[in-house]
């Protein structure tokens, strides 16, 4: 043992001893010292992110996660979050950052721009000041629309069912919209209109995808044309699948392949599995990784997504499909406006339309589908790679702020 060694010991040693003493004389004073526990990240806070030293400071409330770490692909929030604090530093401002949901947070000094994805615009409204712009980051359809319509899927499936599931999708309420100068939003028309009278504030940015487009090479047309995949999260009404179970329980001949996280909608998974379980045409495959050997072998076995939601902000689930090839059968309100010659949209989320639907375009020429299906992926290649979300958001910070020309070009 060198030397180094043996006083690295000693002080290490004496540094216990010391901590040992402090706690009992605490403890006979009537104080217990213990460690303090790390902060949850509703209630982190990063100051200057960049370390610059800009003029202009700026407070982006969105997701914390992609500054704590490596910036994730598992929703595409991490890395628009991200791009989004990387262009205010190129703009020059000074960047602090704080999760969408943090209710402790306190400014200590004056911002000119902030940008919020849920209530911090109103909840820290006595802090900012009559030159700070302030912009609503909305990725959902209005709270009070998706909170309606949520528990009305609810209680109509309760009604034909019997089956209670308490909605999972639920926005807690917001005025975010009544308190800035702009709303940038993922989307179509169906998004947008769901704000009323404050669409006009709106400002339309392309959502990216998380998976790398590029079509399928070795998908057989002529089988895949059979197979439907549904992809999303949590909140499994709301997305639609008790109109899609019902239409491919009436049609067997069809498969039908989901991909949620069922688990996280309660009683739900229980309820769904024994109700499909007499259908061999319907499998439960659950979450998957849009990296992983599940997705690229059903990408590869289907022809279609599928998605029947009822309220989305920017349909990101079917578009990474989509970006595979995956030519979209949609509602109006999964939010994506479609090309001409890409998919079909299902003009009520009712299950006789779309087993009506379903056998049609089945029935469609096998080279038409290959065209739609590298429309599909071209649409995403084009439209809504991070690249083309970063070049869209900087020009509508240099259209709303007058600073210098966009450096994406």
């Amino acid at each position: 043992m060198t030397l180094r060694e043996i006083i690295g010991r000693i002080r290490g040693k004496a540094k216990a001893y010391e901590i040992k003493i402090l706690k009992r004389r605490s403890k006979k004073y009537g104080f217990i010292l213990e460690k303090p526990k790390p902060l949850a990240v509703s209630e982190m806070a990063i100051e200057n992110y960049f370390k610059t030293c800009h003029k202009k400071e700026a407070l982006l409330s969105y997701v914390i996660y992609p500054f704590l770490g490596p910036v994730e692909n598992h929703h595409s929030n991490n890395q628009e979050c991200f791009a989004i604090a990387e262009i205010l530093n190129s703009l020059g401002y000074n960047v602090d950052v704080i999760n969408w949901d943090n209710i402790t947070f306190l400014p200590t000094k004056k911002y000119d721009l902030v940008i919020d994805n849920h209530n911090n615009l109103v909840r820290l409204a006595d802090y900012f000041t009559g030159t700070t712009k302030k912009i609503f980051h909305a990725t959902n359809a209005h709270w009070l629309y998706q909170n309606s319509v949520e528990y009305n899927i609810h209680y109509n499936y309760f009604l034909n069912r019997g089956i209670a599931v308490t909605p999972s999708r639920q926005i807690t309420p917001s005025n975010s919209v009544e308190n800035c100068d702009a709303i940038t939003m993922f989307g179509n028309e169906f998004t947008a209109e769901t704000y009323g009278k404050f669409r006009s504030k709106v400002y339309h940015i392309p959502m990216s995808v998380t998976t790398r487009p590029g079509i399928v090479t070795d998908r057989n047309i002529s089988v895949a044309k059979r197979k439907f995949l549904w992809l999303n999260s949590h909140g499994a009404l709301l997305k639609g699948m008790a109109t899609v179970i019902d239409a491919f329980a009436a049609t067997p001949e069809l498969d039908l392949f989901i991909c949620s996280n069922l688990a996280n909608d309660g009683r739900l998974q229980e309820v769904v599995e024994m109700e499909i379980s007499t259908n061999q045409n319907i499998k439960i495959i659950g979450w998957v990784d849009l990296e992983g050997d599940i997705f690229k072998q059903l990408v590869k076995e289907c022809a279609w997504v599928i998605n029947t939601s009822f309220s989305e902000g920017g349909g990101g689930s079917t578009l990474n499909c989509m970006a595979k090839g995956l030519i979209p059968l949609i509602s109006k309100s999964a939010s994506i406006s479609l090309p001409d010659k890409t998919g079909f949209y299902i003009n009520d989320n009712d299950a006789n339309t779309l087993i009506s639907v379903l056998k049609k375009v089945c029935l469609l020429p096998d080279d038409e589908l290959m065209e739609r299906s590298v429309n599909a992926s071209n649409f995403v290649s084009e439209n809504h790679t991070l690249e083309h979300f970063m070049k869209r958001y900087e020009k509508f910070l240099v259209d709303i702020l007058a600073v210098s020309q966009p450096r994406l070009q």
